[in-house]
């Protein structure tokens, strides 16, 4: 009876190694997207206009984390 038990405690682990394996093939397909969208960037604005267009997204992912992430619950003695 106890190996159902071991099967069910790998369970979130799952969900953990897919959720990292989707973020990090995120972050690649970023990588790759620099690499060719950061030239063509650089040709038309030169260096600053890398670095403004590398502003503005920051300034957007901000915008994104304050008014579209849910806030996090308060955790309670309970759920510690």
């Amino acid at each position: 009876m106890e190996h159902h038990a071991s099967a069910f405690a790998n369970a979130p682990m799952t969900r953990r190694r897919k959720a990292a394996m989707i973020i990090q093939m995120l972050l690649d397909d970023g990588n790759t997207l620099a690499l060719v969208i950061g030239p063509v960037l650089a040709t038309w604005g030169g260096l600053a206009g890398v670095f403004d267009v590398t502003a503005a997204m920051g300034a957007l992912g901000l915008l994104v984390v304050v008014f579209w992430l849910p806030a996090t619950p308060e955790l309670t003695e309970a759920g510690r």
